[in-house]
């Protein structure tokens, strides 16, 4: 097929760097196979992420010519209005579009398997990844790191072990449970890591804390990819296109279903294994409570980690609420290890519901709400962000805030209507309220005005 052929592959992802290069690379491929053309739009992250991700400004990330031949810009991209995704379409749908003049289609990370039903047939969609991967024209600063992976010395047939941290651990994602399958709790990653040492093996640990990969390799003999790339003096996107090349010369990658482990996967030519799957739930859980309870005190491994593995407990249990003194043992330590999360915070307040201690309820509460507007904002986002997909942050546990405000809790009653009002609840919306206002102290009573208003 003639290369002019007007319809369009767009790549606009806007997520980390492992969904974006994904997405670019799908559009690349199926560009190259339909004879059509390759764009892509290439959007800054929001400051609030920036630090938690490895994006830089398409001018600093790709080469020049590179964004010429294929870049559109911001207006082009608004000018474009709602691009049609391609998503579980057959791929005769997809033949039908070729030649439609000013034809534009938007093309995601998934595998492409998953978006264009069929294209199997006419495609070796395993073995086209490392290929277009190569083609991405990079800036000269970062094609300094995919070179360097290339050339670094490395084991033969290693197995990875991802440690994604990031904004799931130490940032806003951790305020919910939605994401926490991308990561990897650190306990697991260890006896995973140990087990592989038993059979001789020399798990190759990867990961953005670079204080938890050191404890990895002492505590299993593991290499550090940290330890690799140390000498060329790095920056972190350049440390990030080094992960991924070094992914790509591994044999097996076990890790959670990030986009940058699949992203590695996919050079590899190997799919992400989960850690989680070689161990029980009970097991895991089990793993979870030696390692943080009895295992080291290291400075290496921060609260926010240890945090994070008390409530993957909860997660891999399925479990709501602290019922019983094995769960209250695990809610208290993520408590303890990160204060300032106030979704552990909500946690702990609807599990004392649970028991019927209505006025530590209300107190937990108070303390998280009676904050200047940009603090309180945590919680509010708990209680008010709704995702169509998800609902709710707050939704399961708001059985819970019912009964506390019942039971007198004014400031549960607030939560409950703050909620109510995301859901579109009028009624309970209506009766929160009152319950909240027959309740509150004047201190209360200052605090729901605002968040009320």
């Amino acid at each position: 097929m003639s290369a002019e052929n007007p319809l369009i592959f767009l790549a606009c992802n806007r997520d980390g760097l492992g969904e974006r290069l994904r997405a670019l690379g799908n559009a690349m491929a199926l560009a190259e196979h339909f004879g059509a053309q390759f764009k892509f739009h290439w959007q800054n992250l929001r400051e609030v992420l920036r630090d938690a991700h490895s994006i830089l400004p398409a001018e600093e990330f790709f080469d020049p010519q590179f964004i010429a031949d294929h870049m559109i810009s911001d207006e082009e991209f608004e000018a474009m209005g709602d691009v049609p995704m391609v998503r579980d379409v057959p791929l005769e749908q997809i033949k039908a579009k070729l030649g439609e003049e000013g034809a534009v289609l938007s093309v995601q990370q998934p595998h492409l398997i998953y978006q264009i039903k069929g294209i199997e047939a006419e495609m070796d969609i395993d073995g086209m990844f490392p290929k277009v991967f190569a083609r991405i024209r990079l800036a000269e600063e970062i094609e300094k790191a995919r070179r360097a992976a290339e050339a670094v010395e490395f084991p033969p047939n290693p197995t990875a072990i991802h440690l994604r941290s990031g904004d799931i651990i130490y940032g806003m994602y951790r305020t919910m449970d939605a994401f926490h399958g991308k990561v990897v709790s650190y306990p697991i990653a260890l006896e995973l890591a140990r087990q592989l040492a038993a059979k001789g093996e020399t798990p190759v640990i990867f990961g953005q804390d670079a204080d938890l990969t050191q404890y990895m390799k002492e505590a299993t003999g593991g290499l550090r990819v940290d330890d690799l790339s140390a000498p060329f003096g790095f920056t972190q996107t350049q440390h990030a296109v080094f992960d991924i090349c070094m992914f790509g010369r591994c044999s097996r990658i076990f890790a959670g279903q990030s986009g940058f482990a699949i992203l590695g996967a996919w050079l590899a030519g190997c799919k992400v294994e989960n850690p989680a799957r070689f161990l029980t739930p009970d097991e895991s859980i089990a793993c979870i409570e030696k390692t943080v309870f009895e295992g080291t005190d290291s400075p290496l491994v921060s609260g926010m980690q240890r945090a994070f593995a008390c409530r993957a407990a909860f997660v891999i249990d399925k479990r709501t609420i602290a019922e019983d003194d094995r769960w209250w043992r695990l809610l208290r330590a993520g408590r303890s290890y990160d204060p300032t999360n106030d979704f552990t915070q909500l946690v702990y307040a609807a599990s004392l519901a649970n028991a019927g201690d209505v006025e530590e309820v209300n107190e937990v509460l108070f303390t998280m709400l009676d904050r200047l507007p940009k603090e309180r904002g945590r919680i509010m986002a708990v209680l008010k962000n709704y995702n169509p997909h998800t609902g709710l942050v707050v939704e399961p546990y708001m059985p819970y805030l019912a009964k506390a405000a019942e039971g007198g809790s004014a400031m549960a009653a607030l939560c409950m209507a703050v909620s109510s009002r995301a859901l579109g609840r009028d009624e309970d919306l209506a009766k929160f309220s009152d319950m909240f206002e027959a309740n509150a102290t004047e201190d209360e009573a200052r605090i729901g005005k605002r968040m009320l208003a």
